[in-house]
């Protein structure tokens, strides 16, 4: 990948109106970029070093609301590494040089066989791709620059926005997959029940559709958990986003029924 522009000059489009989002939940922002500096993804630096960085890289940073939250406490920060048009980090990207990735189709949920009284249980990986760190000769391609604020965000990890995140987060959830499916309630437990369990992922998402007896789905929870824990440590585990076991649930956009 070769730098295709550097520095922070025309960056913003004048009255560009991700420049105005950003103002408007500038509270939001920061707290999100703080969060992100102590988690040690970002590091963000006074703007003027550009001039003493002229390789640096720097994209548009845009904010998009997250489900279920108060945008004026809590947004999504995104890279716009496809921004400029034609001369991006996106357009710059080699995408031979990272895995490709064949998800399988939501359908093989539905077509699982089980019998009996079915649940759907869902779970995620909390900051997916923050868990990947980007190579330190790669690292000044992913920087974003706030005129607000007078500084640059450099992302030490694999950032939203980037092509290459996806298939590369890719090789872990699919790990945590292989663990899931690699196990039944006997393998972790002193149960009799030798069912392996069901796993679908999507990119951070992960999706169970399982039987309701005993203590399975419990025990498919604690497995998920642990899955998480041995390929991407205790920060991965999502809490709130685990459902427990349900009949009638929204996961990846659709609406899902086991009753019915």
């Amino acid at each position: 990948m070769e730098s295709t522009h550097g520095g922070k000059t025309d960056l913003y489009p004048k009255d560009h109106p991700e420049e105005s989002r950003i103002v408007s939940m500038l509270h939001a922002v920061t707290k999100s970029l703080r969060d992100g500096q102590e988690s040690g993804q970002y590091m963000i630096v006074d703007a003027n070093l550009l001039d003493q960085w002229p390789d640096v890289v720097c994209s548009l940073l845009g904010v998009v609301e997250k489900k279920g939250t108060d945008p004026s406490e809590e947004v999504r920060t995104i890279h716009g590494l496809s921004f400029p048009k034609d001369c991006s980090v996106n357009d710059a990207f080699a995408t031979e040089s990272v895995p490709k990735v064949r998800y399988e189709s939501v359908s093989n949920c539905v077509d699982a066989g089980h019998i009996g009284r079915i649940r759907i249980l869902k779970g995620d990986v909390k900051g997916a791709f923050r868990h990947l760190r980007t190579q330190e000769n790669q690292v000044f391609h992913m920087a974003d620059y706030i005129p607000k604020l007078g500084i640059v965000i450099i992302d030490m990890a694999t950032p939203f926005g980037w092509s290459g995140s996806p298939p590369c987060y890719a090789l872990f959830g699919r790990a945590i997959s292989w663990l899931m499916a690699s196990n039944s309630p006997a393998t972790v437990s002193g149960s009799l029940d030798h069912e392996s369990f069901s796993s679908y992922e999507w990119v951070d998402n992960q999706i169970f559709v399982e039987q309701d007896v005993d203590d399975h789905l419990e025990l498919t929870e604690a497995t998920l958990r642990h899955a998480m824990l041995t390929v991407l440590g205790p920060r991965s585990i999502n809490e709130s986003n685990f459902s427990g076991g349900k009949s009638k649930l929204v996961a990846l956009g659709l609406s899902w029924n086991t009753v019915q």
